[in-house]
């Protein structure tokens, strides 16, 4: 084991020092600079598993308690679907509901399901999740990447900054 301090080997047992609120192991010519706190406790062993079909001794790997899952999309990653406000007014009819109505069933405003029907308004990142759990449907897909300039249009028109800008909103 080394020093925490000097990276020195120790020998022997390491102390266990309390430096600046920070608690090291440290070999003894490092101590004098902390106050000792209680021993160190050795390494824990790795758990060896016999392999009885082979005779062979393996580490058996420990579990965190936890699985890896992949992880989630980014909001910078999603972005809402091109006919949101048709999927919205779709949906409130599939329901046979009033804006009103579907308004309340959603915990929103009547104003905002009217703005968002009218294609006026796009809701927050949350909210828009919010719609997805509440009626079971994708409202959100990964954007797709651009890696520069685009095709000029197939008619005579020049490439405007449009063409070739992604506007991003905050």
């Amino acid at each position: 084991m080394l020093c925490e301090v000097c990276g020195r080997s120790v020998k022997g047992r390491p102390f266990s020092v309390k430096i600046e609120g920070a608690v090291m192991r440290v070999c003894e010519r490092c101590a004098r600079y902390g106050e000792e706190t209680k021993p160190v406790a050795s390494m824990p062993k790795p758990v060896v598993h016999v392999n009885r079909n082979r005779g062979s001794m393996e580490p058996k790997p420990q579990s965190m308690g936890f699985s890896r899952k992949p992880r989630p999309p980014s909001i910078e990653e999603l972005e809402v679907i091109e006919n949101f406000a048709e999927v919205m007014r779709d949906q409130r009819r599939k329901y046979g509901m009033t804006q009103d109505e579907f308004g309340k069933f959603l915990f929103e405003r009547s104003s905002l399901i009217n703005k968002i029907e009218t294609g006026s308004r796009v809701p927050p990142f949350n909210t828009v999740r919010k719609f997805e759990k509440k009626l079971g449907i994708k409202l959100l897909t990964r954007r797709e990447k651009f890696d520069g300039l685009t095709t000029a249009p197939s008619t005579n028109e020049s490439i405007r900054l449009g063409d070739v800008v992604r506007i991003r909103k905050k």
